[in-house]
């Protein structure tokens, strides 16, 4: 999806639903958050279809582990950052909320009825960078002109108390424009434009449980990204990775995922 297409739907949500959304389980206020929460509200409206269209299906390139569609249980995904659930929200479990279940992330074998709690956490590149099983593995080569642009940590906790934990970085070329705001208080989010070019990367120490392909980061080549139809996902081998391209080619990416080793 094209982000002039992506930032024209985000205008059809409703608002009470977006504020939802951007309020639950903060504890910093950030941009970047604003539209990680937007995106995966946008998945709640919109259904399946879209997260379909988003996470695609480039099953014929070398180094592809999984993808046979089978439904194992364990955070299955949503929109562009790998968050929980597909299917129908009718199937919540009994006392599970839209918001919690949209960004609970946990692996194969763990069931959404058996989350306790999840939360969305900014942030900086000092604390991502950090992380252990997961900072270890941020991308030390960005294409020219690109840094930081923020982070996002989902850390779901289950009912026996442990704890699940993903990461999602922005990168940019682009600093983000100083927040405009409306008259009602509410936030007016800005034109693809004044965003520039950006990627993201989702990393996990754990394998997310879906029914799309894992590729061999050691397997890929920058044709073979160039002809993805969009994100795809990897597996390093003691950890997980989905890539998020935003017209970047298959070279620069290519020296992105090769620098993610650790």
């Amino acid at each position: 999806m094209k982000k002039e297409e992506l930032f024209e739907t985000i205008g059809e949500i409703d608002e009470s639903l977006a504020a939802s959304a951007l309020t639950e389980g903060r504890r910093q206020r950030s941009p970047w958050r604003r539209y990680g929460a937007l995106a995966a509200c946008l998945c709640i409206v919109l259904g399946g279809a879209l997260c379909y269209t988003l996470w695609g299906d480039s099953r014929d390139l070398p180094g592809v582990t999984g993808g046979d569609g089978a439904d194992t249980g364990g955070g299955a995904f949503i929109g562009e950052d790998g968050t929980q659930p597909s299917g129908s929200w009718a199937d919540l479990p009994e006392g599970m909320d839209p918001i919690t279940a949209s960004i609970a992330s946990f692996p194969a074998g763990e069931s959404l009825k058996n989350v306790d709690t999840a939360e969305v956490l900014s942030l900086t590149e000092a604390e991502a960078a950090g992380l252990e099983g997961i900072g270890e593995h941020l991308p030390t080569v960005l294409p020219e002109g690109y840094f930081f642009g923020g982070a996002s940590l989902y850390e779901t906790t289950m009912k026996d108390g442990t704890v699940y934990r993903h990461l999602l970085v922005s990168y940019s070329d682009t600093v983000p424009p100083a927040p405009v705001y409306t008259e009602d208080g509410g936030q007016v989010a800005p034109s693809p434009e004044e965003l520039g070019e950006s990627f993201r990367l989702s990393i996990w120490a754990y394998r997310p449980d879906t029914d799309r392909p894992f590729y061999d980061p050691a397997a890929l080549t920058a044709a073979d990204i160039d002809a993805m139809p969009g994100i795809f996902h990897l597996d390093g081998g003691g950890w997980f990775a989905i890539v998020e391209p935003l017209g970047q080619s298959g070279a620069e990416m290519l020296a992105v995922i090769q620098s993610m080793g650790g």
